[in-house]
């Protein structure tokens, strides 16, 4: 390979470089960063104007600050230490973006979920409170309350049900920009998926519930009666 000048933006001869090490995935800005190999060579036959020194201990490192600093200043007295971060803190450092996407997006969704209940509730009782007139016949020809409870509710579960699998197909483009977005983001969550049917499922349930024990308490005579 080609010999690095120093301080020059030019190459020099051809020289064989010698590899000091070598890793099978490192990630350099960040821990989004796609997954490579990479090689390292002598600082003398690859100069940088800056240098990464990385101490282990297995020891608390903020106290080792002081001992690394004077460790360096033995070597070279002129050589300044700067941005001295534990591994904890650039790791977050690296995730601050990250976290911040997550949030917003983690409160839009809980907005979205929000809002879907409170729509899901408001049509399925508006739509039950329609069939007044219907569960009034039904009642004047001897359908009891608990078998109008279980017509309503299974008509509002099964509406429920269509809209909840037209959601999860609409689901899977949007996880896949989702992944692409955040870290760590698994591209389904069944845990987030179950939860998110389980509270839509419950407002439709409701939402069946208590306009059907309205309308079967009531005088078959007054659900007749009602337009």
């Amino acid at each position: 390979m080609r010999e690095i000048v120093p301080g020059k933006t030019e190459f020099g001869q051809e020289i064989a470089w010698e590899i000091v090490g070598v890793i099978a995935s490192e990630k350099i800005t960040g821990l989004g960063d796609a997954t490579s190999a990479g090689m390292y060579v002598s600082n003398q036959q690859s100069p940088t104007y800056g240098i990464n020194l990385i101490v282990r201990a297995g020891v608390p490192p903020r106290p080792l600050q002081r001992a690394v600093r004077s460790a360096v200043a033995r070597v070279n007295s002129d050589q300044a230490l700067s941005e001295v971060r534990t591994l904890e803190e650039i790791v977050d450092q690296s995730m601050l973006g990250n976290r911040v996407a997550s949030t917003v997006l983690t409160a839009f969704a809980c907005v979205a979920l929000l809002l879907a209940a409170m729509g899901i509730y408001g049509v399925i009782s508006y739509t039950v409170a329609q069939r007044t007139h219907e569960m009034g016949i039904r009642a004047a020809l001897g359908a009891t309350a608990g078998s109008l409870r279980t017509l309503i509710l299974q008509e509002g579960m099964r509406l429920t049900s269509i809209g909840l699998l037209i959601g999860f197909a609409a689901m899977v483009p949007a996880m896949d920009v989702v992944t692409s977005m955040l870290y760590g983001v698994g591209t389904y969550d069944p845990l987030t998926i179950g939860l998110v049917a389980a509270v839509l499922s419950a407002v439709a349930g409701l939402a069946c519930f208590l306009p059907a024990r309205r309308i079967t308490k009531a005088d078959p005579l007054e659900a007749l009666r009602y337009q």
